[in-house]
């Protein structure tokens, strides 16, 4: 018995996914849900009380995961001013584990990054864009040799910062081909740290 109800569980579970992958979180029901599982509502209630416990049940080990490594990187950040490394490199280093992380789950991050609004998950892409500027800011500072940025310079940084991470959340939801995913993910990267150091060098 307890097999069989192991097995009704993934099947809601899996049926939950695709609903809030193709509605979002905020336009997904449970009625809907149970549609997609083939169960009525009334049994789907008897595994989830609402779609917010289905919804977390789905994504809340990545967030934790998530939130671990945004402020391993916050802790990083913090300390660049003893450790006296502000360049790129080192901030690539810091971000590494965080885009492997993207890359194993995927499917966890597309639906906390763009289908969330709603939820109590939905700051979790500007978490890390709020973060990615101040990291920008800090390059900038040191690639054109400042203390201060000005007005056009903070705005250049969060343009930069909003590219990278709009851009993330466009790629986790554009193929289905992982490997695809994975390879459009270092491009993306890429081009963010020759864009970054272009901008940092002009006119310093």
């Amino acid at each position: 018995m307890q097999v069989l109800k192991e097995e009704v569980r993934k099947k809601i579970i899996e049926a939950a996914r695709k609903a809030f992958k193709k509605e979002g979180y905020a336009k997904s029901s449970i009625r809907k849900i149970a549609v997609q599982a083939e169960m009525s509502s009334g049994n789907l209630y008897r595994y989830y009380k609402n779609k917010e416990a289905l919804f977390e049940e789905i994504v809340r080990p990545s967030y934790e995961i998530y939130q671990a490594e945004l402020e391993k990187m916050k802790k990083k950040y913090e300390q660049r001013e003893a450790e006296k490394e502000r360049t790129p490199k080192y901030y690539s280093q810091i971000e590494a584990e965080l885009i492997q992380f993207f890359k194993l789950k995927r499917d966890e991050m597309n639906l906390l990054f763009n289908y969330s609004e709603g939820s109590q998950f939905a700051s979790a892409e500007q978490e890390l864009e709020r973060l990615t500027y101040e990291v920008t800011q800090d390059i900038f500072m040191t690639g054109k040799g400042k203390e201060r940025l000005t007005h056009l310079e903070k705005s250049e940084a969060k343009l930069i910062a909003r590219y990278l991470i709009h851009g993330i959340a466009d790629l986790l939801n554009s193929t289905e081909n992982q490997l695809e995913f994975e390879q459009l993910i270092d491009t993306h990267l890429l081009i963010y740290s020759t864009g970054l150091k272009a901008v940092t060098e002009e006119n310093r």
